[in-house]
């Protein structure tokens, strides 16, 4: 009985969402699920991934990014640049609208991104634009917006001035800080912008055309634009986005056609196998060590080399499950600089420390603890989750092995462990490294003395300068200079890498061509075939 209120339910749902749209027969839709609920859908503060999987798929940058990762034009149809490639000037595409039907101006474009760069806004991804000439001055309060790099001749020009070059420059004009904003239509919503469907309009190929806050049945439609002039024409007619629905239920749902696709839990993984959907695999995240230079006992040179020695991977790897394995690498190879992946610069490098022997390292380390009047305790924090609190147990089964030490586990939410990084709550702590961009370079820029997104505190006059190198380089310097900065936190025994984390997408056998775009990862609903429908 209470599957069949389940099925009714559903179809209620998806009839509300279906009904007021001018589809035609020959159309279909593609639906999702995802994990988490969208709070906002503004470009700027777009953040969680459910976020951005909206945002990308109802807006577009002056340039987009593919699913098979390359970047190519968007809302501008060419762009040249000066001899000393400081000077980007972008030419729209004719006739432009929004989803209101009102154009879309080179104003739009500066509008959206000078906002991302206003320290009130406190958008999470601005750094990504710190190329931009004063941007970062901007950003932090010490100049007017008025001098940003960033200006348009008439209604089709928008210009761009550069501090310095940078590979990931047209990359990250796609990305959601980047996208468009009209002036008159945010200041209207007097505060409410993206936070809801009349609080939004839209230039991608897709726009909002509803969205169910309601708690008991949250999702959110996207129906194909008419005002779209662009590349990325949408097959789908619409895209049914469902957030928060029961986990245990996807598979069964995707394999009796309730639903297309969706992000699959790793404990269910096994179960998707036996039910013979179709699977894929991305890697999304690393999980490192951070041992605090300035613990009580961590702020030792030595005593964080002998605890990083003593980590035995084997020990790690015995206990982990679907969706995880060891990694020796900070940064995921996967990751993106410019035009290709880290990996493709950075191939056969490996991080290990040579460990020279349990009672050698045992002999350090108490040598060093006489030194500094420590004791061999230590509190290993890490982000409550499962599979983490598992790698922490390895990790602490390793120092009480080599040390005898005591090693007291305390989880915590990301946003308490991150909130206590400068107290001594604990001296170790095990913490998620990656980002939604998936870019290599915003992975360490994170750990630079002023970066906004140095949640960790880190400060060193040394590793600022290696990632300063960095800047008016070409692409393979660039990544030269940030397997530089991976080494220099690694061989400080500051960040050591553990594991890696894959997230998992479902799908149904009738469906192909959603693009996972290894450069958000998040999802490209445009191309997506329904051979059912």
């Amino acid at each position: 009985m209470k599957r069949l209120i389940s099925l009714f339910l559903a179809f209620i749902i998806i009839f509300s969402l279906c009904a007021c749209t001018s589809d035609t027969a020959d159309d279909y839709t593609v639906s999702f699920s995802l994990d988490n609920v969208p709070v906002t859908v503004d470009p700027q503060l777009a953040e969680s991934q459910s976020e951005i999987m909206v945002v990308t798929n109802a807006f577009e940058g002056l340039m987009r990014t593919e699913p098979d990762g390359t970047v190519t034009y968007g809302a501008a149809e060419k762009y040249s640049v000066s001899d000393n490639g400081r000077r980007y000037t972008f030419t729209l595409r004719e006739g432009l609208k929004w989803s209101d039907e009102t154009e879309l101006t080179a104003q739009d474009f500066v509008y959206g991104i000078t906002r991302a760069l206003l320290p009130e806004t406190d958008a999470p991804a601005a750094d990504s634009l710190y190329c931009i000439k004063n941007a970062e001055l901007v950003h932090n309060g010490t100049a007017e917006a008025s001098q940003l790099g960033v200006s348009r001749e008439g209604d089709r020009t928008v210009i761009i001035e550069l501090d310095y070059t940078d590979p990931d420059f047209l990359r990250s004009l796609s990305l959601p800080v980047a996208m468009p904003c009209k002036e008159e239509f945010f200041l209207s919503t007097s505060g409410k912008y993206g936070l809801s469907k009349d609080d939004i309009i839209c230039n991608g190929p897709y726009y909002v055309r509803r969205w169910s806050q309601d708690t008991s049945s949250q999702s959110l439609r996207l129906t194909r634009s008419t005002t779209y002039v662009g590349e990325a024409k949408a097959m789908p007619a619409a895209v049914l986005l469902y957030f928060n629905m029961e986990a245990k239920n996807l598979v069964t749902n995707i394999s009796e056609d309730q639903l297309d696709s969706g992000v699959l839990e790793r404990i269910y993984y096994r179960s998707a196998v036996t039910k013979e959907l179709k699977i894929e695999e991305n890697e999304y995240l690393s999980w490192c060590l951070w041992l605090k230079p300035n613990g009580t006992l961590t702020s030792s040179d030595i005593i964080r080399d002998c605890l990083a020695k003593s980590i035995d991977k084997e020990t790690v790897a015995r206990h982990l499950s679907d969706g995880f394995s060891v990694t020796d690498r900070i940064v995921l190879p996967s990751y993106i600089v410019g035009k290709h992946t880290y990996g493709s610069y950075t191939s056969n490098v490996s991080l290990s420390k040579d460990n020279v022997g349990k009672t050698k390292l045992d002999e350090i380390f108490k040598s060093e603890l006489t030194t500094i009047g420590g004791t061999d305790s230590i509190t290993l924090a890490f982000v409550s989750d499962s599979m983490v609190e598992q790698t922490a147990k390895s990790i602490a089964q390793c120092w009480q092995s080599y040390f005898g030490m005591k090693v007291t586990m305390k989880a915590m939410s990301e946003d308490e462990l991150y909130s206590s990084m400068g107290s001594s709550a604990f001296d170790a702590a095990i913490i998620p490294v990656g980002n939604m961009s998936h870019s290599a370079k915003a992975v360490l820029s994170a750990f630079s003395s002023d970066s906004p997104a140095n949640r960790c505190g880190y400060n060193s006059v040394e590793y600022d300068l290696i990632l300063s190198s960095a800047k008016n380089k070409e692409e393979g310097v660039v990544a030269a200079y940030l397997l530089e900065a991976e080494k220099y936190l690694f061989e400080k025994s500051l960040l050591i890498p553990l594991v890696k984390e894959s997230r998992f997408i479902a799908y149904d056998e009738d469906i192909s061509g959603i693009g996972y775009l290894s450069a958000y990862g998040v999802i490209n609903f445009s191309v997506a075939v329904n051979a059912d429908k």
